[in-house]
């Protein structure tokens, strides 16, 4: 999640890294950082699904919460799930919000795919939603409530 300036007040822009574990027997130590993020376009409402492997967090990132995700996932088991499900291309509401809506239907749509481990399903869920419902600023304990923004897929 990255802190993001908003003329409607502040918001945050929510993103997902997944680490994504390395196969039994891979030659890889490395585990791969992936980041899946719905990027609009100078500012319209109109969303498109941006995927990178091999990423960074960025320094700007406010609030993280680690997820595993079942080893042998790959980049392209991710991609496929959310194009399956229409989660490629996403309108913002009007003020370009939105992302939490769409952060939180594909962390549905992995624990329904059974990415996310089925111990883990429900704390997931309900933290991400916690996390999402709020601004928060870097190096703050607490977020503060805020009104959850709607998007829609298209």
């Amino acid at each position: 999640m990255l802190q993001s300036p908003n003329l409607h007040g502040p918001t945050n822009h929510w993103l997902l890294y997944l680490i994504l574990k390395v196969r039994p027997g891979s030659r890889s130590h490395k585990q791969p950082l992936v980041l899946l993020d719905m990027d609009t376009v100078a500012g319209r409402p109109e969303g498109k699904l941006r995927h990178v492997s091999r990423v960074a967090i960025k320094d700007q990132t406010a609030k993280v919460k680690s997820i595993d995700v079942v080893a042998g996932t790959t980049v392209s088991d991710l991609v496929s799930l959310l194009a399956s499900n229409g989660r490629e291309k996403f309108r913002f509401n009007p003020n370009v919000e939105g992302c939490a809506h769409w952060c939180t239907e594909v962390l549905h749509d992995l624990v329904t795919a059974r990415f996310i481990p089925e111990h883990q399903a429900q704390e997931c869920v309900s933290s991400a939603q916690y996390i999402m419902n709020r601004y928060w600023v870097k190096g703050r304990s607490q977020g503060t409530p805020r009104p959850f923004q709607y998007g829609t897929f298209y």
